[in-house]
């Protein structure tokens, strides 16, 4: 009983974050190919109006994407950015296929 329980708790774990991270990576592959496909750089406005998302987490999306190397901000700013374009030299194909 106690094997079966374990088990259950395990396996609804594991679907959770298997979800989690196949939802992030779809996600991100979107933003980047909306940041490929645009002719001007990307703002936390295009993502969410593409994405249907409150424009928040379009905000924290993009910060975490520049994070990981696969977006990078344009522009002159240092302190806050606005507007980001896809990372060239770091793209690979665990993000586009």
């Amino acid at each position: 009983m106690c094997e079966q329980i374990v088990q259950q708790f395990m396996g609804t774990w594991l679907n959770h974050h298997y979800d989690e991270r196949s939802t992030k990576k779809i996600i991100q592959r979107e933003i980047l190919q909306l940041a490929l496909r645009s002719e001007k750089p990307i703002r936390s406005s295009d993502v969410s109006s593409h994405l249907s998302i409150h424009i928040d987490t379009a905000r924290r999306l993009l910060r975490k994407m520049v994070k990981e190397n696969i977006l990078r901000p344009e522009g002159n700013g240092t302190m806050r950015f606005h507007s980001f374009v896809a990372n060239r030299e770091n793209l690979d194909d665990r993000i586009i296929h």
